[in-house]
């Protein structure tokens, strides 16, 4: 079983990046005005591998205290978040050429709007189908791998991995337009040390509590915490308003969330129990059609 999802394969991209970046320099003949050019790439690469640090790291926190089993509910839950991300990379990388190109034309009001409009369609796009996988994970489990044929904690693991993935949505518009000003290096840094520093909080949290959900929670609350530490950080390098993307953003992102939510929670109750495979398929499609009502109603993703 494969652990790292999408991360454990990101960093071998990324090399590949630094070096047609280095050749690029070496082939014009001034590797010393292109190095910034470089450095990004090699930037690129110390920030998928903290993504694989990070995966890897706690994985090997679970197993030191509770063994392969739990390391299989954990992997179990990254295949599923890594299929939910995997489903906005075609959308935010549309966004990225028109980000960087309305960036580099000093458009910022127009840089800003893109950015608010790709941060909550991201969100959205993610939270229309992660809504009905979390309300549904029992039965999808049950007819993925069988009844009983998975270890007790998947479904909190899958449950807690979902809504990390869908905070983290938030993160790539962002980076974008940190990408696009060319000054990267403090950015991924900072950025990249909260990410890391699951790992360690995992650690400490598992010695004092010797509870697994706890620790797998670790790594949604480094997610908002990293979230909120690249706003600043964002702020300090181009001409970005923290209070106006928390109204335009994080307000309607959140509204959206919690009465999606609601609602499909009542569906849920309301519907019957013990369906088979399409009776399981019509609840996800109608939470999903739920999704998508509650989004055009509220008419605040524009």
């Amino acid at each position: 079983m494969q652990y790292g999802g999408i991360g454990a394969r990101a960093p071998g991209t990324a090399a590949v990046a630094l070096i047609v970046a280095r050749r690029s320099a070496h082939q014009h003949g001034d590797f010393v005005e292109q190095l910034p050019e470089v450095l990004g790439a090699g930037l690129a690469v110390a920030h998928d591998g903290q993504l694989m640090g990070k995966i890897q790291g706690v994985n090997l926190v679970l197993n030191a205290f509770w063994g392969t089993v739990i390391n299989t509910a954990f992997g179990i839950s990254a295949q599923i978040s890594n299929a939910v991300s995997s489903l906005t990379a075609g959308f935010v990388t549309a966004l990225r050429p028109q980000m960087i190109k309305s960036f580099a034309a000093g458009d910022i009001g127009y840089t800003m709007r893109l950015l608010y409009s790709a941060s909550k369609l991201t969100f959205f796009l993610i939270l229309i189908i992660a809504v009905p996988i979390f309300e549904e994970i029992s039965s999808i489990l049950d007819f993925w791998l069988g009844v009983g044929k998975y270890p007790n904690m998947t479904i909190v693991f899958c449950k807690l991995t979902i809504l990390t993935v869908l905070f983290d949505s938030l993160a790539t518009p962002l980076s974008i337009i940190v990408h696009a000003s060319g000054k990267m290096r403090t950015f991924q840094i900072v950025c990249s040390f909260v990410v890391i520093s699951v790992v360690p909080l995992s650690y400490v949290v598992a010695k004092i509590w010797n509870d697994t959900a706890i620790v797998i929670s670790v790594g949604l609350f480094t997610t908002i915490l990293a979230q909120i530490v690249r706003l600043f950080l964002v702020k300090k390098i181009v001409e970005f308003s923290i209070k106006s993307y928390s109204v335009k953003v994080f307000v309607p992102t959140i509204i959206v969330f919690l009465i999606s939510c609601i609602v499909a929670l009542l569906v849920n109750r309301l519907s019957l129990d013990n369906l088979d495979f399409w009776g399981v398929l019509m609840k996800i499609g109608l939470n999903i059609i739920v999704c998508f009502v509650v989004i055009y109603k509220i008419k605040i993703w524009i």
